[in-house]
């Protein structure tokens, strides 16, 4: 997860996290001393949400973007592809932009892991220091 979507996140989850915390802090009496560590736990609490998010590999707007376009490309150059009496040379342009396509989604797949790769060998390096 990217820093500006967890903070995004958690900017939306720790309010939410502090209005169920006290709303179950108001219907049990013996709850009342301990409201002045509902924000503190409300964070915790919005933490560990965000990085359970990020855990079940919950994707993100971009990521889903980028898959339905994908999708609605593919399916675009295939129907043009079924389309009888097509000359040659559109065919083969249809073609290459299916490679093109193809090509992208790989260069996506390697980008998404050298990205990982990185960011597990930063977060090794900073437990050595």
């Amino acid at each position: 997860m990217r820093s500006k979507t967890y903070v995004a996140c958690q900017a939306w989850c720790t309010p939410l996290a502090t209005q169920i915390l006290t709303s179950i802090s108001s219907g049990y009496p013996f709850l009342k001393d301990y409201n002045s560590f509902i924000p503190g736990v409300a964070v915790t609490a919005s933490h560990f949400a965000i990085l359970g998010l990020s855990l079940i590999n919950v994707p993100t707007v971009e990521d889903m973007r980028v898959k339905v376009e994908i999708k609605r490309a593919r399916k675009t150059l295939e129907n043009y592809r079924k389309t009888p009496g097509l000359p040659t040379e559109e065919l083969e342009k249809i073609d290459e932009a299916l490679l093109a396509l193809r090509s992208k989604e790989i260069a996506a797949c390697l980008t998404n892991v050298d990205h990982s790769l990185a960011v597990l060998t930063r977060a090794q390096q900073e437990d050595t220091k």
